[in-house]
């Protein structure tokens, strides 16, 4: 009985896991689709925060004045 209890432990857990591939295998090009989505997202967020601030550039404008 307990070998029985066993083996059907392995093939449910065989199964779950057969199932959960076929999951990811079927919905691979939304999957992709996701993280190109979300890599796009993150290199713009990293872009807007790597950004130089638009005050910096009338900094030089005064040093020529020797104030």
């Amino acid at each position: 009985m307990k070998f029985t209890n066993l083996i059907l432990k392995v093939t449910a857990l065989v199964l779950a896991t057969a199932a959960i591939i076929c999951l990811v295998m079927a919905n691979m090009e939304r999957i992709s689709d996701w993280l190109t989505s979300f890599r796009a997202r993150v290199q713009a967020k990293k872009e807007m925060l790597c950004r130089s601030c638009p005050c910096d550039q009338y900094d030089d404008e005064f040093e020529d004045w020797d104030l």
